[in-house]
Formats: structure tokens, sequence, C-alpha cells
């Protein structure tokens, strides 16, 4: 239970300031291990105390509980400024000292107001009330969406007085500041939890999108294969799990990999692999696919494993790309798994419409040819979508398992419908009904053509956490040259005051940089390498070497535009150029800041 100061309310409106103020310095530095507030910190204290033990003065026949500074757990020092538990009511009280707010300011709120009922379990069956007060106005209150009351302090209790109804206090304040919190871990979080043995408990209770059910599938298909007595004919295994970006697909591969005690990750997406090696300290959980193609690729040397699962399985590299084994990447990995003396159990994981590399370009196809030219018999299990791909092979036997599919987002919490905007708007589908919807979940989704601002807005928003993480995404074909490059394993992992965090803003992860990974807010700096034009996006033609150079474009920006957690800033240069762009995305119905 980390908290500065709780306490009744009739508690509060007696105590002196100093006495209160010294109690709550001294559990500041126990939260935060032996660090001081700040000034600044202190002066909004002070403020807040003054005008809010008068205005409760109002509520003293009131049976209620204050508690300042909560921690949520798990959310790396984010806290509300106050809290109030009244009748069956959570009230979230968050001070500014200003005359107004900002959309910063407004989108804290909304932050606290979506963890706090989503997340925290004593609050799911209550009733939550989300204010931000400026106390530096007064006879000031406003409603927006319905939900988030602005309201200078002086108006706090009369607005309370219309949601409240006289009743006792019906919530016990010490089970509720020790409530289950389930927040939603990142992807380096999760697998560290992993990693160390952890359940990963958040993702169970959070519904997490079928990957529980498809672990347990995964699971009895791996039994069933390597079980000499049921797998009679000793034949191999291949499962395909596609999902929209965000859907856990890497955190399911984590997951399978750990329950098979002696598998291996492979991923060919060196940032991915730099940062959990980075994060996990450790290079044998996760390792390079190209290595492993070199360590059995070609000779008789068998793989330690029988258990392996691929990453991004349709970027896998065509016979062109992979020129130095005369075949492409599929096919070296079925002609491994096909000279083991142990049936395996293979697993590709597959997102969509995210291949942006030279060489990437025929996707699942190449998975097929592979198995095509394979001498053994091989069970595939998929999804619907992917049954067209592996059907009319003699040595292939198709099961279709539709938990496979897994196409609910987990990066962007509730707004699973934000990969479906984003697809929709590089397919010349400007979509402002969905956008609203998305944004109402408290997905944000803004535009700007000053990225001082955006700097700004991260900058504030996040200024109470130590491990929300904010930074500068930008397409390869315009940023790869233009900004320091960056060291994946810091840029994604390091805290937010580490020079070499994605924080500091000193350089701009591309696409390849990004993939696979995410950060709470992304400012996607907009390339003239993709630009809209009159009624559609104009036909990107410079890259020779690709068979279709738009396609992978669009690619690029779908994974730029898919990494955020909390919701995503687009600046737009302030070039004529850039103008249609601006007013597309704008009808499309992202809010501008």
């Amino acid at each position: 239970m980390k908290r500065c100061f709780d306490s009744n309310i009739k508690k509060f409106i007696e105590i002196e300031q100093d006495q209160w103020l010294g109690e709550m310095i001294n559990n500041f530095k126990l939260i935060f291990t032996g660090e001081f507030p700040s000034d600044e910190q202190v002066l909004a204290w002070k403020d807040c105390f003054v005008k809010l033990q008068k205005e409760l003065k109002k509520l003293s026949s009131l049976e209620g509980h204050i508690i300042f500074e909560y921690l949520l757990p798990m959310e790396g020092g984010r806290r509300p400024d106050v809290v109030l538990l009244l009748e069956d009511k959570v009230f979230i009280l968050e001070f500014k000292m200003k005359k107004t707010y900002s959309h910063s300011d407004l989108d804290q709120l909304k932050g606290y107001y979506r963890d706090i009922t989503g997340y925290h379990r004593e609050s799911q069956k209550l009733t939550v009330v989300p204010f931000l007060i400026t106390t530096m106005i007064e006879d000031k209150k406003i409603v927006i969406d319905g939900r988030y009351n602005i309201c200078s302090c002086n108006m706090l209790v009369d607005t309370l007085n219309t949601l409240l109804s006289g009743e006792n206090l019906n919530i016990d304040p010490k089970i509720w500041m020790e409530s289950e919190y389930s927040q939603l871990p990142t992807l380096i979080n999760a697998a560290i939890d992993i990693f160390n043995n952890n359940d990963i408990k958040e993702l169970r209770s959070a519904k997490s999108a079928g990957i529980y059910t498809a672990l347990d599938k995964l699971k009895t298909i791996s039994e069933w294969t390597t079980d000499v007595i049921k797998n009679t004919s000793k034949a191999n295994s291949i499962s395909f799990v596609t999902g929209v970006p965000g859907a856990g697909k890497t955190l399911l591969g984590l997951e399978f990999i750990h329950h098979s005690k002696g598998g291996s990750f492979l991923s060919g997406n060196g940032p991915l692999v730099k940062v959990l090696q980075y994060a996990l300290q450790s290079r044998t959980f996760v390792t390079d696919l190209y290595k492993f193609k070199s360590e059995y690729t070609g000779n008789s040397k068998q793989p330690h494993t029988n258990i392996i699962v691929f990453d991004e399985a349709q970027r896998a590299w065509d016979t062109l790309q992979n020129k130095r084994y005369k075949k492409s990447e599929p096919q070296c990995i079925i002609e491994i798994a096909d000279k083991t003396t142990k049936p395996c159990h293979y697993l590709g994981l597959i997102g969509e419409g995210q291949e942006i590399h030279h060489g990437e370009e025929q996707g699942i196809k190449l998975w097929r040819e592979a198995l095509r030219s394979s001498k053994k018999l091989w069970y595939v299990t998929c999804p619907e979508s992917l049954k067209i791909y592996f059907e009319g092979l003699d040595n292939v036997k198709i099961k279709i398992i539709k938990e496979f599919n897994l196409d609910s987002s987990l990066r962007t919490h509730a707004a699973n419908e934000y990969p479906k905007w984003v697809k929709n708007i590089l397919e010349n589908i400007p979509d402002e009904k969905l956008a609203e919807k998305i944004q109402e979940n408290n997905f944000n989704m803004y535009i700007t053509r000053e990225l001082g601002k955006a700097k700004k807005y991260c900058l504030n928003r996040y200024k109470d956490s130590k491990y929300k993480k904010y930074g500068l995404l930008g397409s390869s074909k315009v940023y790869r040259d233009k900004s320091e490059k960056i060291d994946p394993g810091p840029w994604f992992h390091d805290p937010v005051s580490s020079a070499n965090s994605c924080c500091s803003f000193k350089s701009i992860a591309t696409e390849f940089d990004c993939q696979g990974l995410e950060i709470d807010m992304p400012i996607i700096c907009w390339g003239e390498d993709l630009l809209y034009d009159e009624n559609n996006w104009a036909k990107y033609t410079l890259d020779t070497k690709l068979q279709d150079p738009h396609k992978i474009r669009l690619n690029s920006y779908r994974v730029l535009l898919t990494r955020g957690r909390d919701g995503v800033i687009v600046y737009i240069p302030k070039d004529e150029k850039f103008d249609e762009t601006y007013k597309f995305l704008i009808k499309a119905g992202m809010k501008t800041l």
C-alpha cells in the first residue's frame, strides 16, 4: 500500500499543514527509496492542501476517505494527486496550478481513469469519476465527453453533491488501497517475467486476446508430435499463428518456448533480438535466426532442440536475398527439421502487412514451396486464412485452428480497433467515426505541424513516471542517414533519464529499429516517401530492387503507426508538399495538438 498520506475526511480537515506535509515528504522518501520531492512538487502539495482542506469542510458531515499520491502498481511512479472514496464511488482528483488546462493535462487524467477502471480490481465494481482541478481560477465548471469534470477548486464540492446521495461509505479503504492491479506489461517486461519463471497474471486477468488458449493448443500439438507412440508416422509439425500488430504474437512465442523447457526463440529482427538480450542479460533464450541458419544449414549437424519459434515468419527471405545458401530461409528451416531424428514442432508467427524489406515480399508463399520440397510428412496447423497456401501438397495434412488468429491488440489497451483504422487509412479509406470510437477508449491520436509541441506534450504528460517511454520514429527512406544511429537495447529499455533512452529525443528509430517493439507514445515524423496527392497515396517508385516498392512503403508506415500503447502523435513538416497528407489524416479523425 504505497501512498504519501491517507485518512478519513474528518481527520484531514482538522490536521495542521506542517504535520500533513511532514507525513507526505517522509512517505515519499520511503516510496522512492530516499529520494526527496522536488521544490515544485512541494509547492503544488501546499497549494492543493490549502484549497482542498477549505473546500472539504463543506463535507465534514459525510463519511469518506482521502488518499494523496496513491502509487499505481507497476506504473513506474505514476500516481493521481488525490483519490476520494465516498459512498460507493471513487473520485480521481488531478490538480493543476493553472487557470486553464492543456491536452496533456486532460490526457493524463484520462490515463488514470482508464487504468483504474480497467486494471484496479476493487474499482471495477465501483463508479469511478475523474476530476481535473485548476487552482488558479474560480467559478469554473465544464464536463468533457460527458465524463471528465474540469472545475476550479471552489466548485468541487458543489459538483460532488450532484453525484452523491448522502449514504455512508461503502468501500473499505484498506482493501481498496491493497487491491490487485493488473496492468498490461510491455513486451520487454513480460519477457523478463517469463525468463525469470514468473507467471504473467496481468495477461491472464486482461483476457489477453486468446494468447493462453492458443498456447494450450500449441502445447497439445507439441506433446503429440514428440510422442513416438502417438505420432506413428514420425511426422513433423509446423503451426502458424497470425495476428494484428500488438496482438501478443511475440509474447505467445516466448511463453511457448518457456513451457517447452529447452526450445529456441529465433528472430531475424535484429533490433528485437538486441533489446531482449539486453533486457534479459542473456543470449540463449532469444537468438538470431542468422546464427541458426549458419550453424545447421548444409551439413549433417542436428539442432540442439526440436521445438523452435520463428518470429515474423512472413518476413522470411527469398532465394535472392538468402543467396549465400542458394535457397529461401523457409527452405533452410524445413531442411534442418527434415534431418533431425526426433520429430519437430516449429511455430511461425505471422504479422499482417509487415513485410518492409527487400527479399520479404513473397511472405507465406515461401513456406509452401519449402514444404513442397520436403521428403517427410508434415502436419500444418493454422487459421482459416492461411489454409489456401498449403492445400494440394501431397506431403502436407492441414488442420484449421481458429484460435491461431489473434485479432485483438494488447499494445493499444482498450483501443482494439486502432490497427483497423491504420489499415483503412493506408487503403485510402478515412473513417472519422472509427477514430472517434478509438479515442473515446482513451487511445490518443494527435497530429501537429510543430515538433516542439509534440515533445512538450510527452514531457508534460509523463513527467511523474520514470518508466513511461516516448520518442521519435520515422521512415528509413528519410531518416536513416539523417539521425544519430541508435543502439536498440538502451533506446527501448534504459530509464527515462538515460541519454541513450528514446525519451532524450536524440535519435529517430526507423521501421527496422522498432518492428515488434513498442513505446507508450511515439512521435511519427512523416516523410516525403509517403504523400497523399489529390485522391490517393502517391505511388512510391524509387526503389527498383523491390517488386512493389509502394506496398513496402505502406507496410513501413503501418509498422511506425502501430508502435504506441497510449496513443500516437503524427508530426507533419511545415512544407506545402505535405499539406494534402495533413488534411487527409485530419479528415480520417486525427485531432490537432
